[in-house]
């Protein structure tokens, strides 16, 4: 027994030492894709391509049976969210020994997408995401016109990324959801993956797919040469909400005339700078959205807006000159220090008071980006914003405050963009505007 489980200890700690390279010496056929964020964390990145199917992939990593075959010799658990599948590398082990390691389901979509989050290991708390090789279907490359212009008067030209879900609507329309990305882009910072979307995006992206939703990403950094303004401070950026509406509006415009999606079904989901982003485009206080409502051939207005962890002091100062347009949801960590849930809370009671289709639901204990799928909670020292402005701010997951938020937002898309829904408040979250978890 003792033999075995030092065996199992030794292979991973020497994968964990593989030094940062392509190829692995000794094994052709792992490459080593790990890198460095800007902030100073790396991330172990180790992958090996084998010839199986998703079935079997997915067994493999989601059943019991599964990890018994190739990683361990002790496993219980099933797939599910919220679940827990604990795993030994000793014979002899039992269901909640001290030094089992325990995985957390965050998300589940069979044979495409499979996320979870080491809960308690033997050695440092490690996030693993596992997917298979399609887990996301090729995307549509497509662009539109943004309602801004550049410094020609010329319209700018936003592109998107387009995904149609594999089932097409029994009614052969579909609808589709306008998703806004963060102040950090919509695409991965891994080596080699700068043009797919980053993998908090793309597991959004899978479960929408997987409702049955088309999603359209457009990119407002990339028409105007810029990657990321996280690192800059709101003061001196050149693109901030009130110019990325446009793009949304943009968007709107663009969605509504696809074939095959249903225009009358368009929501708009945005996280961070998209979330602020997302609370300037429904804003129906606003002279450009009023003027798109109130104009021949307007397009159908949003059905509905999620925001995750926006920023809400904008709306929330500019008083009576700030209402949704459509019904709209916010979901924020409640310990939140770079956009601070404080503000929303009071929009959200403001709302409420004006008999406003808006809601706020607050996560305790968690962070900005508390539904990546993956990762750690870290400090960025290298972003000037937040509460406490030089001090950096603190991100990353919260496993069960992302299932939460995951299950609130797919009821809320589902009740909202019905066939036979019309615009109208959302069921109330427990107390009414403002929820906590």
């Amino acid at each position: 027994m003792r033999h075995h489980r030092t065996r199992w200890m030794l292979a991973l700690l020497f994968f964990a030492t593989l030094p940062a390279r392509g190829a692995v010496a000794g094994f052709p056929d792992v490459v080593d894709s790990s890198f460095t964020d800007a902030n100073g964390d790396r991330t172990l990145q180790l992958s090996i391509v084998v010839s199986a199917s998703a079935s079997d992939a997915f067994a493999a990593f989601a059943t019991a049976d599964g990890w018994k075959t190739w990683a361990v010799p002790f496993a219980v658990g099933e797939p599910r969210v919220g679940a827990v599948m604990e795993t030994a590398y000793w014979l002899d082990a039992k269901p909640g020994d001290r030094g089992n390691i325990r995985n957390q389901f965050i998300a589940w979509l069979p044979e495409r997408l499979l996320p979870y989050v080491r809960a308690v290991a033997m050695f440092a708390p490690l996030a693993l995401a596992v997917a298979a090789h399609a887990a996301l279907p090729s995307p549509e490359r497509v662009e539109f016109p943004s309602l801004a212009a550049d410094a020609t008067g010329t319209n700018v030209i936003v592109p998107a990324l387009l995904f149609r879900p594999p089932r097409v609507a029994t009614d052969g329309a579909t609808a589709l959801i306008v998703a806004l990305h963060g102040c950090g882009g919509m695409f991965s910072a891994r080596r080699g993956s700068e043009h797919a979307l980053s993998d908090s995006f793309a597991q959004w992206t899978a479960q929408l797919l997987d409702d049955g939703y088309a999603v359209l990403w457009p990119d407002s950094f990339t028409p105007r040469g810029q990657r990321e303004v996280c690192t800059i401070k709101t003061g001196e950026r050149t693109i901030n909400a009130a110019t990325r509406r446009l793009d949304a509006l943009g968007a709107l415009r663009f969605a509504t005339a696809l074939s095959g999606i249903d225009a009358q079904r368009i929501a708009v989901v945005g996280w961070s700078h998209g979330g602020s982003t997302t609370l300037a485009a429904i804003n129906g206080e606003d002279p450009r959205i009023a003027a798109l409502l109130a104009g021949a051939g307007a397009p159908p207005f949003f059905r509905a807006a999620v925001a995750f962890y926006p920023g809400c002091a904008s709306s929330l100062r500019a008083g009576a000159k700030w209402r949704p347009v459509t019904t709209t949801a916010i979901h924020i960590g409640g310990s939140d220090d770079w956009t601070p849930a404080a503000p929303c809370v009071e929009l959200g009671e403001a709302m409420r008071a004006a008999s406003q289709p808006l809601t706020v639901s607050v996560y305790p204990d968690a962070y900005h980006g508390f539904d990546a799928p993956s990762g750690r909670v870290t400090v960025r020292k290298d972003v000037p914003n937040g509460v406490n402005p030089g001090q950096g701010v603190t991100r990353g997951p919260n496993p069960p405050a992302r299932a939460l938020a995951n299950d609130r937002v797919r009821a809320f898309l589902r009740e909202q963009l019905a066939a036979t829904a019309t615009m109208l408040p959302p069921t109330p979250a427990p107390s009414a505007a403002t929820s906590t978890q």
